[in-house]
């Protein structure tokens, strides 16, 4: 299969206007101690709510008045980004900031990990990168994580990062670490799919979403591994007249326990791919259905290897950890 349109780089250079003025927005508030207030202000100047999100979450850690938070929830008309944003802060704890100035653009210290699930390579047999057949070992990659110079500007750190992923044979675990170093969720997702085809298990590559917060950052990384793969059928799919009655018979159901019911019922008795498997968790209203139903249909998967990608559908973080829990003990 053909590679797609090749990812640049990921440096500061070719950006889209938004994207450009966003970064700016990010960096600003994640390098300055500002109140509640200016956080604010920051936020409404644009009129994307997931922008305001990003900024909100990015520069929650640094504001002076963290007593004054709950008035950033009214920046939201949309329930969902309000929760997410809310689970965020629920599960993230932080020092907060006594003085203007305080931010070195959060590159202190290693990420905290243990919220992630990271792919196995040691035993991959997958498709494997024609420039990374053997990985570089778990020693070594610690030694030039501990040596990444954390405390430079955005530039700097995207700089040692490439060369590493230049320079050694990575894992996809190695690249999502790798990446939870990056501050920005777009230099995270243009840092996944510039180094995609040099890495060591291409198969695993869907696990990286879990570095990205946001729904349309994972779809677009999801979007290019497919793009690359190719759209491969699997040994099971129904026709899409048959799979739009099934579809709208789901739709139907009156009460969501009967939604939940009917959803199992055609998992377990219809031969379906994992993309309609997907389409039928999205029909579940409540996150704690949609959990359900994946964990219900995983047998039935045509290729388990790529559940991750169920994550993706999650909104809140405590789901997505405890979908990856229940992959990891699969």
């Amino acid at each position: 299969t053909s590679r797609p349109g090749t990812a640049n780089a990921p440096t500061r250079t070719g950006r889209t206007r938004p994207y450009q003025r966003l970064n700016q927005a990010l960096r600003y508030v994640g390098t300055y101690a500002l109140t509640v207030d200016q956080l604010v202000m920051v936020a409404e100047s644009f009129p994307s709510e997931e922008a305001r999100f990003e900024i909100l979450r990015t520069g929650y850690g640094g504001v002076v008045d963290p007593e004054n938070w709950f008035y950033v929830y009214d920046v939201f008309s949309r329930l969902s980004l309000a929760m997410l944003l809310y689970d965020y802060v629920l599960h993230h704890e932080v020092v907060f900031a006594d003085v203007p100035g305080h931010g070195t653009g959060g590159y202190q210290g290693l990420p905290d990990y243990s919220g992630y699930s990271f792919p196995v390579y040691q035993s991959y047999s997958g498709t494997v990168s024609n420039v990374c057949t053997t990985p570089i070992s778990e020693p070594d990659f610690n030694y030039l994580l501990e040596r990444i110079d954390r405390n430079v500007d955005d530039d700097q750190l995207l700089a040692q990062i490439n060369q590493i992923l230049q320079t050694q044979c990575l894992a996809t675990s190695h690249m999502m670490k790798l990446a939870l170093l990056l501050p920005l969720e777009l230099d995270r997702l243009q840092f996944l799919k510039f180094g995609f085809d040099r890495v060591f298990d291409m198969d695993n590559y869907e696990a990286a979403q879990q570095v990205l917060d946001h729904a349309y950052y994972r779809e677009d990384l999801l979007g290019y591994l497919h793009q690359y793969f190719g759209s491969v059928q699997g040994p099971c799919e129904v026709d899409g007249a048959y799979f739009s009655q099934i579809r709208q018979d789901v739709v139907n159901q009156t009460y969501r326990d009967r939604m939940l019911s009917k959803a199992k019922q055609y998992v377990q008795n219809e031969c379906l791919s994992m993309d309609q498997q997907r389409t039928l968790v999205t029909l579940m209203t409540f996150e704690s259905d949609k959990l359900l139903l994946m964990k219900f249909m995983y047998p039935y998967m045509t290729d388990p290897r790529r559940a991750h990608i169920f994550g993706n559908l999650l909104t809140y973080s405590s789901s997505q950890r405890e979908w990856d829990d229940f992959l990891a003990g699969q």
